[in-house]
C-alpha cells in the first residue's frame, strides 16, 4: 500500500514538474502604449489553428530534445526588407534558441534594397532578374531573385551587421547551379572549398564563426548563377528565413520550378505565406483564378514539405488613387475562404488591423504610397504576427499537453 502510494505521488510530482516546464511564450503588448488604438485585439489570433500542432509539438519537444527548426516567410515588398519577420524571429530565438540568419541574398547587386542588416558588393556588375519580373531566359530560386554573369573573376563580398556580436554564421549554404565552381575567403587569408555539394548548393563549413566573406568564381567562362546564401550557426533552436521579393504574386512563385526545388531543401518545418497585395492592384482580378493560385501554392508547398505546417496571412487595407482599395476586400475574402476550405492557419492581419488604413496614416505608420507601411508600421505587425502565433501555441499547451 505504502509503495503505491509512493509511486502515485512520484507521478504526480513528475506531471506537475512537466508542467511548470512547459515553455509558454511571452506575450508582448508594449504597442498597445504607443500609437496603436488602430489594433483590433479580439482579431489578433490565428484562425483554423490546428494544422500548427505539428510545428507546436516540435516546439516543446526543443526542450528536451534539441534540434534545428525551420521556419520559412515567403512573401513580398511588405516582407523583403526584414522588418516583420525580423521581430518574429528575434522573440523565437529568444525562447529557444538562434540557429542562424537563413536566407539571404545580395540585393545590391540585383539593383534592390536589402534588409538593414545585409550588406553586398562585387568587382563586377551582375546581371540579375527577379520573380516578380521574369525574363524570357530567367530562373529563380529560393530568394526569388538571381544575379548571373560569364565573367570568369566574379565575385561576391558579403556580411551582416555584426551587432553585439550576435550576427554570425558557422556555416554558408551557396545556392547556385550545377555549371558554377566557387571558393570562399571569410576574413583572413584561408581560402575554403565546398565540402559538401548537390544539386547546384555548395556548402562551406568554419571552424570559428564568421560574419564576412567573398565568394569568388573559380576560373571559367560558364555562365555563374547565385539564387542566395543560407546563413547558419551550429547552434539548435530557430531558423527564421525571410523571402520577399517586390511585386511577387502567388502565381509567379507557383510557375518557379526551381524556387521549389531548392525552398524543399531548407527542410521548413512551417511555411508562412504573405501574399496578396500586388493582386489587389488589378481591376480585372479573376477572383476563381486567385483562389486557385493560392491553393495551388498551398499544395506546392505540401508537396515539397510535407512535414511543414502552411499558414497564411492577409494583407493589409491600403489606398488606391487616394481611396481605399476595394479589391482588398475581395482577395481577403478569397484568402479566407480558401483557408476555411483546406483547413489552413490563417492570421487575418486585415481584420486585426483595423480594416481601414486611415487610422494606419494618421498615426504616421505608412509610407506616402500608402500601400506600404515605414519601419515603425511593419515592426508593429511584426509584433502582432509574434503575438498571434504565441497565444496559439499557449492554447496548444493549454489543450493539447496540459488538458491530457
Amino acid at each position: 500500500m505504502k509503495l503505491r502510494i509512493t509511486l502515485i505521488i512520484l507521478f504526480v510530482g513528475q506531471l506537475l514538474l512537466s508542467k511548470a516546464q512547459l515553455p509558454i511564450l511571452p506575450i508582448n503588448s508594449n504597442y498597445l502604449l504607443c500609437k496603436t488604438p488602430i489594433v483590433n485585439e479580439a482579431f489578433n489570433r490565428i484562425e483554423y489553428p490546428q494544422n500548427l500542432d505539428k510545428l507546436f509539438n516540435k516546439l516543446v519537444q526543443l526542450k528536451t530534445n534539441p534540434s534545428v527548426i525551420n521556419i520559412v516567410q515567403i512573401g513580398d515588398s511588405h516582407t523583403q526588407p526584414d522588418f516583420i519577420s525580423s521581430v518574429v524571429r528575434y522573440q523565437l530565438q529568444q525562447q529557444w534558441g538562434d540557429a542562424g540568419r537563413g536566407i539571404v541574398f545580395p540585393y545590391k547587386l540585383a539593383n534592390s534594397n536589402a534588409p538593414a542588416d545585409v550588406q553586398s558588393s562585387s568587382n563586377i556588375n551582375w546581371q540579375f532578374s527577379r520573380i516578380a519580373k521574369p525574363d524570357t531566359n530567367g530562373s529563380y530560386g529560393v530568394a526569388g531573385f538571381e544575379i548571373y554573369t560569364n565573367n570568369e573573376a566574379a565575385n561576391v563580398s558579403f556580411s551582416l551587421n555584426n551587432k553585439n556580436n550576435l550576427q554570425y554564421f558557422e556555416t554558408v549554404k551557396v545556392f547556385s547551379d550545377t555549371a558554377s565552381q566557387w571558393q570562399l575567403k571569410p576574413q583572413g587569408d584561408t581560402i575554403f572549398t565546398p565540402h559538401f555539394y548537390k544539386n547546384g548548393v555548395f556548402q562551406f563549413s568554419f571552424p570559428k564563426p564568421i560574419s564576412a566573406f567573398t565568394l569568388s568564381s573559380i576560373n571559367n567562362t560558364t555562365t555563374k548563377k547565385i539564387y542566395g546564401f543560407s546563413l547558419e550557426k551550429n547552434n539548435t533552436g530557430i531558423r527564421y528565413h525571410n523571402i520577399g521579393v517586390n511585386g511577387a504574386q502567388y502565381k509567379q512563385y507557383n510557375a518557379s520550378m526551381l524556387f521549389w526545388q531548392q525552398l524543399s531543401i531548407l527542410a521548413p518545418d512551417c511555411i508562412i505565406v504573405s501574399l496578396g497585395t500586388n493582386e489587389a492592384q488589378k481591376n480585372d482580378l479573376n477572383i476563381d483564378s486567385f483562389k486557385l493560385a493560392v491553393k495551388t501554392f498551398i499544395d506546392s508547398a505540401r508537396a515539397i514539405a510535407p512535414q511543414a505546417s502552411v499558414m497564411i496571412t492577409t494583407p493589409a487595407n491600403s489606398l488606391k488613387g487616394g481611396r481605399t482599395n476595394p479589391m482588398i476586400v475581395q482577395i481577403n475574402k478569397a484568402i479566407n475562404e480558401v483557408c476555411m476550405a483546406n483547413n489552413i492557419p490563417l492570421w487575418d492581419f486585415y481584420k486585426a488591423g483595423g480594416r481601414t488604413p486611415l487610422y494606419w496614416i494618421k498615426k504616421g505608420l505608412m509610407a506616402k504610397d500608402h500601400l506600404h507601411f515605414n519601419k515603425e508600421g511593419y515592426l508593429l505587425q511584426g509584433q502582432l504576427l509574434y503575438n498571434a502565433l504565441a497565444t496559439a501555441f499557449n492554447n496548444y499547451l493549454t489543450t493539447k499537453i496540459e488538458g491530457k
